[in-house]
């Protein structure tokens, strides 16, 4: 799996920079950029050692096997996830929630569109 999360806030989004960088582009740009995205990949799997079933559970994404911040490799994270349906029994959407160690809380929700 993996996973790829950038701001959306345009004051940390230099307008002026390229892929691949051009020579005037500063640092201090591209260090913006860096410290508000995060990628990460690894294998996943379900946590069975959490209670879980075709509803509701733990996956585990890891080991991490690369990573923008070099702490995440080799780790592990723990989601907490949802399968929500609607009334005739048809998937709504589906939840992931990342609870961190300091108390914050992240919740991912997919829902299909078509």
């Amino acid at each position: 799996m993996s996973a790829t999360l950038a701001t959306t806030d345009p004051s940390y989004i230099p307008q002026n920079l390229t892929f691949p960088a051009r020579e005037g582009q500063s640092i201090e740009d591209w260090a913006l950029v860096g410290k508000h995205t995060l990628f990460y990949a690894g294998h996943f799997s379900i946590n069975e050692t959490f209670p879980s079933d075709k509803r509701s559970g733990q996956l585990l994404h890891g080991p991490i096997m690369v990573a923008s911040v070099a702490s995440l490799i080799g780790g592990f994270m723990k989601r907490e996830y949802e399968v929500v349906y609607d009334k005739r029994g048809k998937i709504e959407f589906f939840k992931l929630t990342l609870r961190g160690n300091n108390g914050y809380v992240n919740v991912l929700m997919w829902k299909k569109l078509a």
